[in-house]
């Protein structure tokens, strides 16, 4: 169907040439695969939106984050005039030609099998681990016009690869340069971020094999500490795992600063499998001992909000900035940054006791057991470009909330 289909739709910003040969496809499976910022998403809604009057459609994202974060605000920015009824209460949208969508994750696949479906989206289909979704949803599209349709930009060669090299989807690919309507400047500023395999799955949209690994182990320039330049701001980060099974992570954490001329500096890496109460022992210590760094990042994601707030009331750590991080993207987006400056010669790594463990887990990743001391530089180095931190005064009180950095 054309985009605007039977809903009159009008457009500020008009389909590009890929985007329109997705819309216009009449097939049962279509996929687009591109890269970031290349209009997957706009061609989803705009798919999702111009399906028949009546139709009971499905749009499921790998997490509730990324629905609730980017594909719903999406389809509300398009689509909010067409809606007449949107209930938080059980993710259900009903628009005014009784069109139904209901908004669902890939968590729990089971629960995806009751309703009977006429149309479905599956966006960000690569970061979804397993077909089984893919595979749930299609037994349970019964209804007419009978579609689905997935949007991704690629995560390795996983079961969407195979999708896209099989004969069951009509598969469209998009480049970020493709896009005619980003800024002129961006694909050069993302470039910058990644390296050069990891630019050609994020950017060109093509599907990688990181079984090799995201890092060489020549990248890493490994010095002694009196190596380091005086007067450099410093940002600790601790990824968190409190558990002595056998089975965990292992908690990690790193202190990164970057020079003048860009260099990032890796020093002081620690990682243990410890309970909470050691690993806060630990932290404080470290930050006691370590004035010149000016921030303290810490993971909190599910489970560690509490750990968080236990060291909101530390009065060791008065005058400290802390930062509650909870990371947004997959593990190697986020380690995409420090990929790109080592493979450009420009991380040096002090040496210690843990550099070795660094190095070997780095040249593993992202397809290592362990990868822990990699999110912790990862994590520090995220810090040196902006984020929100809290403050602690000596009185145990939130003193500020800092500006960004």
């Amino acid at each position: 169907m054309p985009p605007g289909g039977d809903m009159g739709l009008t457009l500020r910003v008009q389909p590009h040439r890929v985007q329109e040969e997705f819309l216009r496809s009449e097939a049962m499976i279509r996929l687009f695969v591109g890269g970031i910022g290349s209009g997957k998403t706009f061609a989803g809604v705009l798919a999702l939106l111009t399906q028949p009057a009546g139709t009971v459609s499905m749009v499921c994202a790998p997490t509730y984050r990324v629905l609730k974060d980017a594909t719903l605000p999406a389809f509300m920015a398009v689509a909010q005039k067409f809606v007449r009824e949107h209930r938080r209460s059980d993710m259900v949208t009903t628009l005014h030609n009784g069109h139904r969508i209901l908004w669902r994750t890939a968590v729990e696949p089971d629960r995806l099998r009751g309703p009977n479906l006429g149309f479905i989206y599956i966006d960000e289909a690569a970061s979804i681990q397993t077909s089984e979704v893919f595979d749930v949803l299609l037994g349970r599209l019964r209804l007419a016009p009978g579609r689905m349709i997935l949007t991704t930009t690629p995560k390795g060669q996983n079961w969407v690869y195979d999708l896209a090299n099989g004969s069951d989807a009509e598969v469209f690919r998009c480049s970020t340069r493709d896009n005619v309507h980003l800024p002129d400047h961006f694909y050069d500023f993302v470039r910058k971020q990644y390296t050069s395999e990891l630019a050609r799955q994020e950017l060109d949209g093509d599907f990688v094999d990181f079984s090799g690994g995201l890092f060489r182990r020549e990248w890493w320039r490994v010095v002694g500490r009196g190596q380091i330049p005086p007067g450099l701001r410093w940002h600790r980060f601790w990824d968190l795992a409190v558990s002595t099974r056998r089975s965990a992570d292992f908690t990690a954490s790193a202190r990164v600063a970057v020079d003048g001329t860009g260099r990032v500096w890796v020093a002081d890496l620690w990682q243990r499998k410890a309970s909470w109460p050691v690993v806060k022992k630990k932290l404080i210590e470290f930050a006691t001992v370590e004035r010149d760094t000016v921030s303290i990042g810490v993971e909190t994601v599910s489970g560690f909000e509490i750990a968080y707030a236990e060291l909101l009331e530390e009065r060791a750590l008065g005058g400290v900035s802390l930062r509650s991080v909870k990371p947004g993207r997959d593990k190697t987006a986020r380690a995409a940054p420090l990929a790109a400056r080592a493979e450009a010669g420009r991380v040096s790594i002090v040496r210690d006791e843990y550099t070795d463990l660094f190095i070997g887990q780095a040249s593993l990743f992202p397809n290592s057991q362990h990868d822990d001391l990699i999110d912790a530089v990862a994590g520090a180095l995220s810090l040196t470009s902006g984020n929100k931190s809290i403050k602690i005064d000596k009185t145990n009180r939130l003193a500020q909330r800092a500006a960004p950095w």
